[in-house]
């Protein structure tokens, strides 16, 4: 699962601003793949411009899924349920109480 990067161009170099979603995701500890110092943006389908981002070759959902449980796991009263969803949110006052799962 590739990344898409929407970049902005900027300034008279034509240099690239990376999203503050690939910037958030790479503080949290994503491992995209890199070409020396900088992120290996790549080429792929139809695209014009070298825009997307792959972490670990072909495992890309594989390392954002894995960053992203990572930082979850930080998170103070936020609670992991292995093999269950949310079916219901419980909301007192404009704030969630509790949620319903399975």
């Amino acid at each position: 699962m590739p990344v898409m990067v929407c970049c902005v161009r900027g300034g008279s170099s034509g240099g690239r601003r990376r999203s503050k979603y690939i910037t958030q995701l790479i503080d949290w500890g994503t491992e995209f793949d890199r070409s020396g110092t900088k992120l290996a943006f790549t080429r792929e389908a139809a695209h014009s411009r070298s825009r997307i981002l792959h972490a670990h070759g072909d495992s890309t959902g594989r390392e954002i899924s894995r960053a992203l449980l990572a930082r979850a796991h930080t998170i103070p009263h936020l609670h992991l349920r292995a093999h269950a969803f949310t079916t219901e949110l419980i909301v007192e006052a404009g704030e969630s109480q509790a949620p319903l799962y399975r």
